[in-house]
């Protein structure tokens, strides 16, 4: 047994805060019962007495929660590359080859079959790492992978292969992107989302840009 086990509603407020809360919710609930009550006064001085006394602030974890759904970067798109669905899936599923189109990435490092460790340079947090797993695979037909739980950066994909023709694969691709919340405010949240979305779209396309250019040559820039 864990008697350390720390539970889902920890204290997130400092001691310093709490003792602050505590006086002001004091001092606002016995002006408010003094003179005449007013519902917001008391129950403005209900909150930060609750904030004080448990040290947990549910307006600071509200506002966390908006800033992860705003920093959310969730890309859906499609295309098709001049190449077989073999071809195609080969490559994405040996994962360093990653940053052969994937700009922002730096490094993909297989682990083992299932897991990797990857390297990134993002907007407003420079280098980063984190660890993924293969989560789904289906040989030639899909590929999904997600970082693990503990990881700073959530990360998360998934393509769908097909093949249209013999040498032609059209790709399904999702992926959804958030970096770690920290101390960022919503105009900088917006501007990483707005940023990483652009990057991401460009790394798609440098895939069927980088996989075409050996079309000619099956054994040119392909790595499988």
């Amino acid at each position: 047994m864990d008697l350390h086990h720390t539970p889902a509603h920890q204290a997130i407020v400092s001691d310093s805060e709490r003792a602050l809360s505590i006086i002001a919710g004091t001092l606002l609930l016995y002006h408010a019962i003094k003179l005449k009550p007013s519902l917001l006064e008391v129950a403005s001085a209900s909150y930060l007495i609750y904030r004080g006394t448990s040290g947990h602030c549910p307006l600071r974890n509200l506002t966390e929660q908006l800033l992860r759904k705003r920093m959310n970067v969730n890309i859906r798109t499609s295309l098709t590359v001049n190449r077989s669905v073999d071809q195609v899936y080969g490559f994405w599923r040996k994962l360093e080859n990653l940053p052969l189109f994937m700009k922002h990435l730096s490094q993909v490092t297989v682990l083992s079959p299932t897991e990797s460790e990857w390297k990134a340079t993002l907007p407003f947090y420079g280098d980063m790492q984190w660890k993924a797993m293969i989560v789904k695979e289906k040989l030639n037909e899909m590929l999904g992978w997600s970082s693990v739980p503990e990881a700073a950066v959530h990360h998360a994909g998934k393509v769908v292969f097909s093949a249209i023709g013999d040498d032609v694969t059209e790709l399904q691709i999702t992926i959804s992107f958030r970096p770690p919340l920290g101390t960022l405010g919503e105009n900088i949240s917006r501007a990483f989302t707005g940023k990483m979305e652009a990057i991401l779209l460009q790394d798609i396309k440098n895939f069927k840009a980088y996989l075409e250019a050996g079309a000619a040559d099956p054994a040119g820039p392909i790595i499988i």
